[in-house]
């Protein structure tokens, strides 16, 4: 069963459990940030929950203020401090578990959350006016 197809949307919280096992993927937990561009991303080796939030949903998500952060949101989406970010369990999102060998595409500017559920190696390919580039993760 291609876990792909199990693509579902929803709002608030409900994460699935941090799982205590050694990871190659170097985002930070709670983390989501936003490609400038068209995004792919390809799961080489193991396991991984995606989130994708609308960039019509950019405000909501408290995107730093600094120009070098501006891709990357405030709000932990491990610990979300209600409070602060009061918006943010109320948004709707698309999210999947990506496995070996399959493929997400990403709309430009979507706010992106990964969390690697088992030993993982995935690859992001990025492009925008036909130029393209790529990155390991």
């Amino acid at each position: 069963m291609s876990s792909t197809t199990a693509i579902t949307t929803s709002s608030g919280g409900g994460l699935p459990n941090r799982l205590d096992t050694p990871t190659l993927d170097r985002e930070s937990p709670g983390s989501c940030s936003r490609f400038p561009s068209t995004a792919d991303m390809l799961t080489l080796v193991g396991k991984k929950y995606i989130r994708l939030y609308s960039a019509s949903l950019s405000e909501e998500l408290y995107p730093y203020a600094e120009t070098m952060l501006s891709n990357s949101s405030q709000v932990d989406l491990d610990d979300i401090d209600e409070r602060k970010f009061p918006e943010v369990q109320e948004l709707e999102f698309v999210d999947c578990i990506l496995e070996e060998g399959e493929m997400l595409y990403i709309p430009p500017k979507w706010w992106h959350y990964v969390r690697s559920l088992t030993t993982s190696f995935s690859v992001s390919f990025w492009w925008s006016k036909g130029e393209e580039s790529s990155s390991a993760s």
